[in-house]
């Protein structure tokens, strides 16, 4: 099992945390991660993963296709909303 959350300022954010099972030791997946949060100037946001099984992977992977473009193994957006 894959778990994925979020920390803010030193504390797990409450109801954060996305749990996913890959089905062999070499699967891989694409985990869809939406948070709308609060923040200040000065905040600290960190992304924190853990598995099951320490011998598996965590099923993330950059990636590049033949012939193709790059594939990230995480991507992240962060966009200010005004407060207005």
């Amino acid at each position: 099992m894959l778990e994925i959350w979020l920390r803010k300022n030193g504390f797990n954010v409450t109801n954060s945390i996305r749990r996913s099972t890959l089905q062999t030791a070499n699967s891989s997946m694409i985990a869809p991660l939406n948070f709308l949060l609060p923040m200040a100037n000065g905040d600290n946001l960190e992304i924190f993963q853990s598995v099951s099984n320490a011998t598996r992977n965590a099923g993330l992977y950059a990636y590049t296709a033949v012939g193709g473009p790059s594939v990230p193994s995480v991507i992240v957006t962060i966009q200010y909303i005004s407060s207005i």
